[in-house]
Order: structure tokens, then sequence, then C-alpha cells
């Protein structure tokens, strides 16, 4: 895939998170890649992307959050970085996974962006949105 350039460090708190929702996706027939940096065709962007995940020509972009409210987290922001670059390397299928509670989530579904609870019904609400 010609977006990819690098991966970097998984050592961070959110890690688990990261793997377990990549091990669903993997389990659904995705190959997943996390932490990994993509840009666009002429390389002018670079962005850090949780999870990007492919199978046959679909492609999707994850974002984990351990929560989706706080001091370091704002959901305005937040959806704003996914919907830039999820528009500039042509990901239409975005996602923000999280284990806080879900709130006010219009901020996301403006910019086309699921936000989904991490828990054991993770797995189908995934498969309905990507089958």
């Amino acid at each position: 895939n010609n977006k990819i350039i690098n991966f970097v460090s998984n050592n961070h708190k959110g890690a688990f998170l990261e793997n377990g929702v990549s091990d669903i996706l993997r389990n659904m027939g995705w190959e997943v890649f996390q932490n990994v940096i993509l840009t666009n065709k002429s390389a002018s962007e670079k962005h850090e992307i949780d999870i990007y995940a492919i199978k046959d020509n679909k492609e999707i972009m994850v974002e984990t959050k351990n929560k989706l409210r706080g001091w370091s987290v704002n959901p305005t922001y937040i959806s704003r970085e996914l919907e830039h670059k999820a528009n500039l390397l042509g990901i239409n299928k975005r996602f923000v996974i999280t284990k806080g509670r879900i709130r006010n989530i219009s901020v996301f579904s403006r910019k086309n962006i699921e936000v989904l609870k991490y828990d054991e019904n993770l797995k189908n609400n995934l498969q309905k949105i990507l089958n």
C-alpha cells in the first residue's frame, strides 16, 4: 500500500485498548497496522494513525481513546483531526473506539465518524457497519 511510511513506538498507556481493537479486526479478516504513519500521494502531509486496516478494497481508520472527556481529551479536536486525516488519505470509514462513557457524539457524526464503545458488543457492532 502506497500510504504507509513507517510504524512508531507502541509503548503507551492506550496500547491495551489499541491491541484489543486490532485483535477484533484481525479476527474479522482485516490486515491491521497499529501506530502507523500514513501520507497522501504527494507526501505533503504525514499523520500518525492508531489503527489502519485493509480488507479487500476497503480501508478504515480507528482512533482509540480510553475516554472521550477530560483535561487531555477534546472531542471537537479529535473529530476535526480524524476528519482531516481521513479526507487527506481518502479513507471514508473512520471510527473512534473508547472505553469511556459516550455522551455527545454529534460532533463526531457531523464529520461522518462512528463512535463505538469498547465492550463485548464491539465485534458485532463493527461487523454490522463494515459488512
